[in-house]
């Protein structure tokens, strides 16, 4: 996971391998406290979203998916379609755009107006989401 604040250049790694062992690097920007506080607020989000059910296994499944480049649809791991030819839309009104790339299987996408912030869209659906198709994506 990279986090990068908008308007503030602080940029926040995240890399958590197959053995939940984590390493987590920023830029001198960025002091242990705020990152804390960041993850914390994520694992907030995450809690929230997820609610008192039991886990829903059936999600996106990045590294199943498949992308039909010629058609820029890119299906999912539970076989939902995402037309990359649009923008997609979070609920506070950000919108995002694919990047042309893929990270383990999931489309890169990054917010209209900032260039250098990027999230796979599985991620992006799960933390930000959920995300709605939009016009004006690329032609």
């Amino acid at each position: 996971m990279t986090m990068h604040r908008p308007g503030c250049g602080h940029l926040l790694h995240l890399t958590i391998g197959p053995d939940m062992v984590t390493a987590i690097g920023s830029d001198d920007s960025v002091c242990d406290a705020t990152a804390a506080a960041w993850l914390r607020q994520i694992a907030d989000q995450l809690d929230a979203d997820h609610g008192p059910g039991p886990c829903d296994h059936a999600a996106m499944r990045a590294r199943h998916g498949h992308l039909d480049i010629e058609r820029r649809v890119w299906t999912d791991g539970t076989g939902r379609s995402w037309d990359l030819a649009l923008d997609w839309q979070t609920p506070d009104g950000h919108r995002w755009r694919w990047t042309g790339r893929l990270s383990s299987g999931a489309p890169m996408m990054r917010p209209v107006t900032v260039a250098a912030q990027w999230e796979p869209l599985d991620m992006l659906h799960a933390v930000r989401g959920p995300l709605v198709p939009v016009g004006g994506g690329r032609p």
